[in-house]
Parts: structure tokens; C-alpha cells; sequence
């Protein structure tokens, strides 16, 4: 139905188009002359020139070769028109003397006897025709680009969350890895925090299970999450284990993506190291109305630096940032060989900001 409403509209339109245009060159040739039966003829006969010439120059010669940059050809074909379109105005004023006026070219109105200004009101005509159509190739170009853009945008988006998924299914394997062999080696002692460990376990699965699929969970769940996690490791570590954790929860109503903190955290008992027979961790986490300011250092040997600042937990990491965060995270990674301590800073803005990593 549409279709061939567009099919009727487009037609008409242009018949009023060239109405108009009949109109013009009648209200043009009749200035000082009141012979309007002789004007209405003349500006017919100039009709059909002006609308092959018009069309010729919208439809073929800057579709083809002007948008094409194929500028020589069209520069040629141009001249070649307008020699044979001044022709055939030539002939339309001389057969208007001949027929209209029986010769008398006295009688002719005062703008049809000029070769120059017939000549000047046709190509005035075929000029807007022109402009009309490179304007419209102009705006499909553009719709045209802006249709790429968002098919180009809907891609990556796809590619993203997919890309998030995979980093989001890792951190469940690698988790549970560490975990387990934990509860595996109190299990083997028969120590009595085994069933605390599985308690805060099943705590942990719970939270990985329904909310690891959310774009966004509450930052009090967040927390709670570590909180779980840091128990959990208190219990493993004993008396081995000096940590130190403050979360200062300005902002309970801030969102965030789940399990964004705990690879650091997991990072720095996994590959911190007992400096006086003691590991040191100190964690930190600020929310406020304006940022996340999280904090994680951790003792560690020098034999031993390379292995804290890679591995599955921060490469997961620093992929999900730049797909969740990309103009709103700063990532400072520190490695401290003097006084032997891993840290790591990591500030999310609530406003955007540029985005960028820093490593010493």
C-alpha cells in the first residue's frame, strides 16, 4: 500500500514541479508585454528542452560521473549538453519568430528576443533541478552512513556481550579452582571450620549464580560478596593471615557490574607472600555520590614479582573494564620492589572521564 502510494505521489509531484516552472518562464516573458496567448506558447516550446535537459543533468551526468568524481567526463559530457540544449533554444526562438510572431521579430515580447536571458532562464531552471539532486544524493549518502554507523555499533555491541560473557564464564572455573582446594585441604585435616568454608561457599555460588548475569547488582550485594570472600580466607589462612578491610558505603544506592573486585582480591592471596611469616592485605573500598575508589595491597617477594601482575584474574579483569568502563575507570598497578608490597587502585567514575592504566 505504500508503495504505491510513493509510486502515485512521487509523479504528481513532479508535474507541479514543472507547472511551476511553466508558471515562471509565463510571469518571466510577459514583463511589459500583455500578450499572453504568444507568452504561454513560447514558454511551452521551451518545456521540453528545459525538462530533458534538467533530468539529463539530475538523472545520468552527476549520478554517473560528478558523484563519482569522474570529473573530465563530466566536465566533457556537460559542454556536449549544453551545446546541443542551446540548439535547440535557438531553434525555439526562431521557430517562435516564424510561426507565432509570422516573422516579425519587432513583435517578439523583449526577454524572448535575447538569445542570452532565454538561454540564462532555462539553465536557472536546470541549475535548481541540479542542486535539488545533489542535495538529495547527498542525504541518502547520509542516511546511507549513519544506517552503516549503527549496523557497524550493533556489531560491536554484539561482539562485546558476547566477548563479556566468555570473561564472565571464566571467572566461575578459576574461582571454584581456588576455592575447593582449599575446603580440599581443610577436608583432609578434618578441621573443624570445613563446614564454615562450605557455608561461605555455598554463600559465594549462590551470589555467582543468579547475579554474575546481571548487567548491574546493588553495590551493598557487591560487597557483601567479598565480605563472604575475605571470611573465607581468614578461616583458610589462620594465623598467617594479617588483613585489614574497611568499606566505607557512602552510597548504597550506587550500581555496579558484579564480580568487577573480587579478581583482585583473589589475586592478592593467590600470589602474595608471607614477608615475617605473616601476608599482609589491606583492602579498601570508598562509594560515594561521585566515584568507586578501590584499594588492594598485599605483601610479596621479589623472586616472585611477575607473577601478581598477569595471569587469568587481571587480564580478565582489564578486558571487562574497557568493555564496561571505557571512558570511566583509571587503573593504577603498582609494584612497590623496596618495601615489597603488590597494589592496586582502581577508581570508577560516575561522570565520564577518559580512560587509562597506569603501571610501575
Amino acid at each position: 500500500m505504500l508503495k504505491s502510494l510513493n509510486s502515485i505521489k512521487k509523479p504528481i509531484l513532479h508535474s507541479l514541479f514543472w507547472v511551476g516552472v511553466l508558471g515562471f518562464y509565463i510571469q518571466f516573458f510577459s514583463y511589459k508585454n500583455e500578450d499572453l496567448y504568444y507568452i504561454f506558447q513560447f514558454s511551452t516550446l521551451l518545456m521540453p528542452i528545459t525538462i530533458l535537459t534538467s533530468y539529463f543533468f539530475g538523472l545520468f551526468l552527476i549520478p554517473r560521473y560528478l558523484l563519482l568524481k569522474k570529473y573530465a567526463k563530466f566536465a566533457l559530457y556537460s559542454c556536449y549538453s549544453i551545446i546541443i540544449s542551446t540548439n535547440f533554444i535557438l531553434l525555439s526562438i526562431f521557430g517562435a519568430l516564424m510561426i507565432l510572431s509570422n516573422g516579425s521579430f519587432s513583435s517578439l515580447p523583449n526577454f524572448s528576443k535575447s538569445y542570452f536571458v532565454v538561454c540564462a532562464s532555462v539553465y536557472f531552471i536546470v541549475l535548481i533541478v541540479s542542486i535539488y539532486y545533489l542535495f538529495k544524493n547527498y542525504l541518502h549518502t547520509e542516511n546511507e552512513r549513519k544506517k552503516q554507523e549503527q549496523e557497524m555499533l550493533k556489531a560491536q555491541l554484539k561482539l562485546k556481550k558476547q566477548e563479556l560473557k566468555y570473561l564472565k564464564m571464566q571467572i566461575n572455573p578459576h574461582f571454584l579452582f581456588n576455592t575447593l582446594n582449599s575446603i580440599y585441604g581443610f577436608a583432609l585435616q578434618r578441621a573443624d571450620e570445613t563446614p564454615d568454608l562450605i557455608l561461605r561457599l555455598s554463600g559465594l555460588l549462590d551470589y555467582m549464580l543468579y547475579q554474575i548475569d546481571k548487567p548491574e547488582v546493588p553495590i551493598s550485594l557487591e560487597t557483601e560478596h567479598l565480605a563472604n570472600y575475605i571470611e573465607l580466607e581468614k578461616i583458610r589462612l589462620e594465623d598467617s593471615l594479617d588483613i585489614s578491610h574497611n568499606f566505607d558505603m557512602l552510597n548504597n544506592e550506587c550500581m555496579v557490574s558484579p564480580m568487577l573486585f573480587i579478581p583482585f582480591i583473589e589475586n592478592a592471596f593467590k600470589h602474595g607472600r608471607k614477608v615475617g611469616n605473616k601476608l599482609k592485605v589491606w583492602i579498601e573500598l570508598r562509594v560515594d555520590q561521585k566515584e568507586i575508589n578501590f584499594n588492594v595491597k598485599n605483601t610479596y617477594h621479589i623472586q616472585h614479582e611477575s607473577s601478581q601482575s598477569g595471569g587469568l584474574g587481571l587480564n580478565n579483569i582489564r578486558q571487562r573494564l574497557k568493555i564496561l568502563y571505557p571512558d570511566r575507570h583509571h587503573l593504577i598497578i603498582e609494584n612497590n620492589l623496596q618495601e615489597q608490597y603488590f597494589h592496586i587502585n582502581l577508581t570508577l567514575q560516575t561522570s565520564k572521564t577518559t580512560s587509562y592504566e597506569l603501571s610501575y
